[in-house]
């Protein structure tokens, strides 16, 4: 800048002013006649100056000059809004992310909870099909195998047993397909209310007698509390038949011989309380009752005033709190494991459910473990219970005329399979123990063995392992499925035992998978037959490792060395001869050296290793003992000679005479004439 006075401009001078910039006028001379700003942010400025002249005159009005700095393109509104723009769409795009993974977090989540429960369903549905299985498997044996004895002329029975076997199994595989096939009826929606009025209290009556001879053979007391002598209300009476009858069978088959059922009839809104009429019983598991399953189908207007209620109670093993929320679960069974009787596929209590649901009742259980068990079963009766739609014209049948089939009292087959050797009174014949929980597949089979073998019978792996202890038998057909222990964890407890594991096991069971055959074998299972199986075939099998046990005696009595394992011995077997042996020979010269410590030696009682010994050689201890004695005073003879008294000393003889005579027994000759024998065989010329 400038003063337009050119008297004297080196006098001149200047002041300047930028707004926003500075706050006071800056002073500057001739000398520096410029400004200059840097850095100035984005804006609208205004630069002022202005000048005097040589006598020092401001002029009034300054100079203005507006300026006005420009922002950077990164910095203009429309970048700013770009900014915005992309602002907005990134937090979007993240947030679409994060809801993504949100929802594939959870997707996973629900997928891996849907493989868990397809997995947990697989393996009930598995676990039912094994146990279908068996409960198929096992009648079709006791039909299949009556049948062909009767078709090739070798029965010699009585034959009206024979076809009342036939004809139970029969029925038994009859109700098991009526109970499957109710079961995808409901599902399907194809059974419906047929409501009738029925005189509830001889109903209940009369389905309760049907299991009266049950209850006298077991010694079962069973009773029926009612206030009401006669009570006339509407229901299905079908479907209520069926419900009580499934109730009453598994009170049943839990309940021990001599144990007690009650059942109580109330009338009441709803399910009253659960509590134990039986005196033994003070006090019921909290909050380990079942839902009671309310249904949903109400007809509009019912209140659910009145209604009646059934309680089952038996005593027995009971229900595990972390079992009892579940037993109404298809495909789901309780845990056998420590069951004292026979268990079922897990098709019944799911029936039951399903038709109280049908029948707009309500059904809840409680338990007290080792005592007793309730079943609480509610039922409404009132007309305005049900759909108009849902009454039939035809009345119920009459109480006196109904026919169910309850279950089946101790079987004929089980008075044979007793566990007694009164089969056959022959000495002489192998000993065959048959561990086997269903009566009737025990009689079957006692009755194809009984007459060739001595036969003693067991209920479940726990009892036949207790007979294989007591009785040492010379082989073991044990089925799998059992309660208690069942046959796997049987063969694995005796082929792991010292005293049992040369016994021969025979798994005989409706598991006729790969796998489960497998696993038999690799717990020591010497053969593996599935049901129904063929009579003939049992019988080879068994002839078959009975003669492997003789041939395996037959090598001992010619010969005291062990054969290879795994060739008429297993390993352990093996084992355990080699111990005997070598302790004899540890103690030959000791004369104390008996079968009291030898046993104590091994770590058996004498009777365990006289029966062990006498199974693996065909010996006594006492035998054995002696021969091992003598065979190594043969070995002294050969290698040294001398006089026989020293050497029957040696090998563990006080008495020579006695030695001689032993000796003379077990090789024809007396040890001189044996030296003598040596001696002339020596003096022959080798060539």
């Amino acid at each position: 800048f400038a003063a337009l006075n050119y008297v004297n401009p080196v006098k001149n001078r200047y002041a300047f002013q930028m707004s926003e910039v500075d706050p006071d006028w800056i002073f500057t001379d001739a000398t520096r006649r410029f400004a200059t700003y840097t850095n100035l942010d984005p804006g609208n400025y205004i630069f002022r100056v202005k000048g005097t002249d040589g006598q020092g005159i401001w002029n009034d009005t300054p100079t203005v000059i507006r300026v006005r700095i420009h922002p950077p393109w990164w910095a203009t509104y429309w970048a700013y809004l770009f900014y915005a723009f992309a602002t907005f769409l990134l937090l979007f795009f993240l947030r679409r992310y994060d809801l993504y993974r949100q929802r594939l977090k959870q997707a996973l989540a629900l997928e891996h909870a849907h493989a868990q429960n397809l997995e947990k369903v697989d393996r009930l549905k598995s676990r039912f099909f094994t146990n279908i299985t068996h409960e198929f498997r096992t009648p079709l044996t006791l039909i299949q195998g009556p049948v062909q004895q009767l078709i090739d002329g070798q029965f010699q029975g009585n034959l009206k047993e024979q076809y009342r076997l036939i004809l139970r199994n029969s029925r038994r595989l009859l109700k098991l397909i009526n109970q499957i096939l109710e079961l995808a009826k409901l599902d399907a929606g194809h059974i419906h209310l047929q409501v009738s009025k029925t005189e509830l209290v001889t109903l209940i009556k009369a389905i309760i007698g049907t299991f009266s001879t049950l209850a006298e053979t077991r010694n079962i007391t069973m009773k029926l509390k009612s206030k009401e002598k006669s009570l006339h209300g509407f229901v299905d009476y079908d479907k209520t038949e069926k419900i009580l009858t499934n109730l009453l069978s598994n009170a049943f088959k839990f309940t021990p011989d001599g144990g007690h059922i009650l059942v109580l009839l109330e009338v009441g809104e709803t399910q009253t309380e659960i509590k134990s009429p039986v005196k033994q019983s003070k006090k019921w598991l909290e909050g380990k009752n079942t839902p009671s399953f309310p249904p949903s189908n109400y007809p509009p207007g019912w209140n659910r005033k009145r209604g009646v209620t059934l309680k089952v109670i038996n005593s027995g093993p009971g229900i595990a709190p972390d079992q009892i929320a579940r037993i109404f679960d298809r495909f789901y069974r309780v845990d056998e494991s420590d069951r004292q009787s026979s268990v079922g596929t897990g098709v019944g209590l799911a029936l039951i459910k399903e038709l109280v649901i049908l029948c707009r009742g309500e059904i809840s259980v409680q338990s007290i473990p080792g005592k007793e068990t309730c079943f609480c079963l509610w039922l409404p009766f009132e007309y305005d219970a049900y759909y108009p739609t849902e009454f039939v014209s035809s009345p119920a049948p009459v109480a006196k005329d109904i026919q169910i089939e309850a279950p089946e009292a101790k079987s004929a087959g089980e008075s044979v399979a007793v566990n007694r050797e009164k089969q056959c009174v022959r000495k002489g014949l192998p000993r065959l123990l048959l561990i086997e929980d269903n009566p009737d597949v025990a009689g079957y089979i006692t009755g194809i063995l009984q007459d060739h073998y001595r036969m003693v019978t067991a209920q479940n792996g726990l009892k036949g392992y207790k007979e294989t202890i007591e009785r040492f038998p010379d082989l073991v057909i044990s089925d799998v499925i059992m309660p208690e222990m069942d046959g796997f964890a049987y063969c694995q407890k005796v082929k792991s035992d010292q005293r049992t594991c040369h016994i021969p096991v025979i798994l005989l069971t409706a598991r006729g998978d790969v796998e489960s055959k497998i696993t038999g074998l690799e717990l020591g299972a010497d053969a593996y037959l599935g049901k129904p199986f063929d009579a003939a075939e049992l019988k080879a099998q068994i002839e078959n490792l009975l003669m492997q046990r003789q041939r395996l005696r037959s090598h001992f009595q010619e010969n005291l060395q062990v054969p290879q394992a795994g060739d008429l011995i297993c390993a352990n077997d093996q084992k355990f001869y080699k111990r005997v042996t070598d302790l004899i020979d540890e103690n030959l010269g000791d004369v104390s050296f008996n079968v009291e410590k030898l046993a104590s030696e091994v770590g058996m009682s004498r009777t365990h290793l006289t029966r062990k010994l006498a199974a693996l050689t065909g010996q006594s201890t006492v035998d054995l003992m002696r021969r091992i004695r003598l065979h190594k005073a043969v070995s002294l003879l050969k290698e040294k000679g001398g006089n026989v008294g020293e050497i029957a000393w040696q090998v563990g003889f006080e008495n020579p005479s006695y030695f001689t005579k032993c000796f003379r027994r077990e090789f024809g000759m007396n040890p001189t004439a044996h030296l003598k024998l040596k001696k002339q065989i020596d003096e022959i010329p080798r060539v």
